[in-house]
């Protein structure tokens, strides 16, 4: 039986975010000078910048011990939950334009969390079975 683990944000999408910042730093200037276009590049590239410094600030997203769970709120936040605190936790999957997406669901009453595989490095799935791994009372 595991005792703890971990799921941090996927490096890849980390990358992703900081190339795509660069790119629409740079983009513009093939734009012909629009300032428009420079406005634009720069609010997007400031936008996915911040992304990916928070993969950087708070790179674990979502841990899970003996005790309970800590999720990654706000920014780079986290709040810590006992088992007792929580109602479910579960994976939620849907099929939308012939794609599935799944979100692992930790609901703590008046708090919802919703995990992606970005934020969490694996697939929900896995990282459900995991949980329930540690503590097998989890409420699906």
């Amino acid at each position: 039986m595991q005792k703890s683990a971990e799921w941090r944000a996927d490096r890849r999408a980390t990358i992703l975010k900081f190339a795509g910042a660069a790119v629409f730093v740079v983009l513009p200037a093939f734009g012909a000078g629009q300032n428009l276009a420079w406005l634009i590049g720069l609010v997007v590239a400031v936008g996915l910048f911040l992304f990916g410094l928070r993969d950087v600030i708070a790179p674990v997203r979502l841990a899970a011990d003996t005790e309970g769970v800590t999720v990654a709120s706000g920014y780079a936040g986290h709040r810590r939950f006992a088992w007792s605190d929580l109602d479910r936790v579960r994976v939620d999957s849907r099929t939308r334009f012939g794609a599935r997406s799944a979100f692992l669901e930790v609901d703590a009453g008046e708090s919802l969390f919703f995990f992606s595989r970005y934020d969490l490095g694996e697939d929900p799935d896995d990282v459900l079975k995991v949980i329930e791994e540690i503590h097998p009372d989890v409420i699906r």
